[in-house]
C-alpha cells in the first residue's frame, strides 16, 4: 500500500510543469504588477486535488491575496 501511495505522488509531480518555487514566483509576479494577470489561469489550474497540498495552498494564498488587494 505504501508503494502505491508513493507512486501516485510521483505521478502527480510529473504532471506539473512548474516547480513549487516557480509557482511562488508566479504568485509574486501577479501581486506586483497587473502586467502578469495572465498568471491567473495558471494559478487556478493548481487549485485541484490532482496536485500536492503544497501547490494547492500556494496557489490559494496567491489568488486570495490578489482578489482581496484588488477589491479595495
Amino acid at each position: 500500500m505504501a508503494s502505491s501511495a508513493s507512486r501516485n505522488q510521483k505521478s502527480r509531480k510529473s504532471k506539473s510543469k512548474h516547480s513549487l518555487k516557480e509557482l511562488k514566483a508566479l504568485g509574486q509576479q501577479l501581486l506586483s504588477s497587473r502586467n502578469h494577470v495572465n498568471n491567473l489561469p495558471i494559478l487556478l489550474n493548481f487549485f485541484s486535488p490532482e496536485f500536492p497540498p503544497q501547490y494547492v495552498l500556494e496557489s490559494l494564498l496567491s489568488l486570495q491575496s490578489f482578489f482581496t488587494r484588488r477589491g479595495n
